[in-house]
């Protein structure tokens, strides 16, 4: 296989793998760029695009789109509802400028696929199901922690355990600090022995919610020295990021401010959906945290991408066409991604029907609201578009475009016929798909 196609390849799996995101994190201090370009919405106008300005540089686009639903006579007011699309590699002066914007909306619905059992407990659940959530969730702490002992910090409570964290991570923590009864989930350190890292356990009181009993549910971490430690694996978006010297959205977003709420499905709830359809989810989730072959592989990639301007820029030029071109295919896969209709109608459909769920809630709950923004890829967004018209009467009536990233041909060394062969052999693949 050519340099060429091997790169179309990781840069195919990378877009596929951009559509979702696990957690948000803390804005970068560039400045913002101004709107492209503010004007009424069309129908069905996509949510993504790759565009030429005047000096040739090729940009692509991400756009934020406001709905309004109709007055009726006699009947409250509804909030506005604008989807702000969102594609997770990019130039920090983006995030900063989403960043901005999101913060003055009166709410923010964010896309965060959540950690075991953070998904919501049903009513009826019993002790069973609850038990299994739970140890879902303890799970899940271990790790986060594991990586705190990795550095050398070893909290106490589970505040000092949050702050350790950083933003990147703490909205996903908040939302993990009690059990599936109700109730908090605590630390127990215990000293080691000279040399050794002290040992940490995270405590749910269990079905009696009373500490110190028979039914306890405890979950240690594994002691490590800081020293050994390996270095966590990064994910096909974060490589993706390094290489093309761009910024990944989960270390510029911050979703811990106040009107921020997540909106999505937990790990545990993907996985349970992947089975119930044949869909194969693990193969995604394994190339997004680095531990697949083709990560491994499309890692290697990257880092000699990394090592040069001229490859740098022509795997620019290269995601941005692809990501331009993607959304004119409504969610589908380009021709070749045979098996993907299923794991790609999981994760767009099933969590866009989460982030609705939520809408319509948010709606009757809080009609005074100024605004609702729905912050999620740009591929989730003319689903939900649909769904937003079709369910609940909003129209559109206005569309802002912000620039994600951009690239000149000259960097790449590509003469102006190349380039627009390689633009129309991009938007070959996702013709018919």
């Amino acid at each position: 296989m050519s340099f060429t196609k091997s790169l179309a390849a990781v840069i195919a799996a990378a877009s596929v793998s951009l559509s979702i995101a696990h957690a948000q994190a803390p804005a970068g201090d560039a400045p913002a760029p101004a709107p492209a370009e503010t004007k009424p919405a069309l129908t069905a106008e996509p949510y993504s695009r790759s565009s030429d300005a005047q000096d040739g540089t090729i940009l692509l686009e991400i756009a934020s789109r406001r709905f309004r639903a109709p007055a009726k006579d006699g009947a409250p007011r509804t909030p506005d509802v604008i989807l702000v699309g969102a594609v997770h590699v990019g130039e920090p002066a983006y995030y900063s400028a989403l960043q901005a914007f999101l913060d003055s909306q009166s709410l923010v619905l964010f896309e965060g696929v959540r950690p075991p059992g953070a998904g919501s407990v049903p009513a009826d659940a019993d002790d069973s199901t609850r038990d299994a959530l739970t140890r879902g969730r303890l799970e899940f702490l271990k790790s986060a922690a594991e990586r705190e002992l990795a550095e050398g910090k070893a909290p106490s409570t589970f505040d000092e355990f949050v702050e350790n964290a950083g933003k990147r991570w703490r909205s996903v923590l908040e939302g993990s600090r009690t059990d599936a009864w109700g109730n908090p989930i605590t630390i127990v350190r215990t000293p080691g022995e000279a040399g050794t890292t002290l040992k940490l356990e995270f405590v749910s009181m269990g079905i009696d919610g009373k500490p110190d009993t028979a039914d306890d549910i405890r979950v240690a971490c594994e002691p490590i020295d800081p020293k050994k430690a390996d270095k966590a694996k990064a994910g096909l978006q974060t490589k993706l990021a390094t290489a093309l010297g761009l910024s990944f959205q989960l270390e510029q977003i911050d979703s811990s401010k106040a009107n921020w709420q997540s909106s999505d499905m937990s790990i545990d709830e993907l996985e349970k959906r992947f089975k119930e359809t044949g869909a194969d989810g693990g193969m995604l989730l394994s190339m997004l945290d680095g531990s697949s072959l083709l990560s491994a592989v499309a890692g290697y990639l990257l880092d000699y991408i990394g090592k040069s301007k001229e490859m740098q820029a022509m795997a620019k030029f290269m995601l941005i066409e692809t990501l331009g071109a993607s959304d004119l295919s409504g969610g589908k896969m380009p021709r070749g991604a045979a098996g993907m209709d299923k794991l790609m109608k999981v994760i767009l459909e099933d969590r866009n029907a989460v982030v609705i769920r939520d809408l319509k809630e948010t709606i009757a709950a809080k009609p005074s609201l100024e605004s609702i923004a729905i912050f999620y890829g740009a591929g989730h967004m003319s689903d939900l578009e649909r769904r937003l018209r079709e369910d609940l009467g909003y129209e559109p009536v206005e569309t802002t475009w912000l620039t994600a990233m951009r690239v000149h041909p000259k960097e790449a060394k590509m003469t102006k016929a190349q380039a627009k062969s390689m633009r129309a052999t991009v938007r070959q693949m996702f013709k018919g798909s």
